[in-house]
């Protein structure tokens, strides 16, 4: 399973890469992806 930080990481949303592009890279669903982006920009440090 992959995790937020793994995709914060990776940093694909900012490079300008849609949630359908980041889904079909790492095997996952467009909803997945959206939702793991979306607790990471909401999440306090």
């Amino acid at each position: 399973m992959i995790d937020i930080s793994t995709l914060t990481k990776v940093g694909l949303p900012a490079q300008g890469r849609s949630n359908a592009e980041i889904a079909d890279g790492l095997v996952l669903s467009v909803l997945t992806v959206r939702t793991h982006i979306q607790r990471a920009l909401t999440r306090r440090p």
